[in-house]
């Protein structure tokens, strides 16, 4: 079995959370995490936030060990 890239793993959690939140959460409304909140936008803005920026910073470091190894 091959080596897991803990960067990657990180990005495929923020990946799938980004979607989540965006399209099944927001536009399609498939679901709702919380129901016992009045108003989901700060809470699902939140999630959306810390989605975007793993996905992010692990783009920004794979981007930087790229550019170290000349790649």
């Amino acid at each position: 079995m091959g080596r897991t890239d803990p960067g990657l793993l990180l990005a495929g959690v923020g990946g799938f959370n980004l979607f989540d939140g965006v399209v099944d959460h927001k536009l399609l409304r498939l679901h709702q995490v919380r129901q016992d909140i009045p108003d989901l936008l700060p809470n699902d803005t939140g999630w959306i936030t810390v989605s975007l920026l793993l996905v992010a910073r692990v783009a920004v470091a794979r981007r930087r060990d790229r550019s170290r190894s000349g790649r």
